[in-house]
């Protein structure tokens, strides 16, 4: 389900997020302000969005745990954490201004409890249940 297409904002979180990626892919700033939809498959190998996909009926958690393992834990943690904390640095420094300047999450949960946005779900779910 797509909040722009419901008329509902982003939460202040994840827009900081996708405005942090969306700098180095323009698509993806596309995307959040049309609401269109991507496939997994373009999720994870045309915009980044997705590290790792596994096969239909895989057991997530011992594939993301495995992921990990092989991604995290044979390499040095401290620097893996230290590199988290540099890429994370401006994506909680946008959240922290962007809560800090206004209402932005008010105005979400204000959007998306409205009287309009449960209808325009409500009618979403409907419509996938066919």
């Amino acid at each position: 389900m797509n909040e722009v297409q419901l008329g509902i904002p982003f939460p202040c979180g994840p827009w900081a997020v996708m405005h942090h990626v969306a700098l180095t892919h323009p698509r993806l700033y596309d995307l959040t302000r049309s609401g269109d939809l991507v496939s997994l498959d373009a999720a994870h190998h045309q915009f980044g969005l997705v590290d790792h996909l596994l096969p239909a009926g895989a057991d997530l958690t011992e594939g993301s745990v495995d992921y990990a393992r092989t991604k995290v834990v044979h390499h040095s943690l401290r620097a893996f954490v230290a590199v988290k904390q540099v890429l994370q640095r401006p994506i909680v420094e946008r959240y922290d201004s962007e809560r800090r300047a206004g209402d932005l999450d008010r105005t979400f949960v204000d959007i998306f409890f409205s009287d309009a946005a449960r209808g325009a779900i409500k009618k979403r779910l409907e419509g996938l249940k066919g």
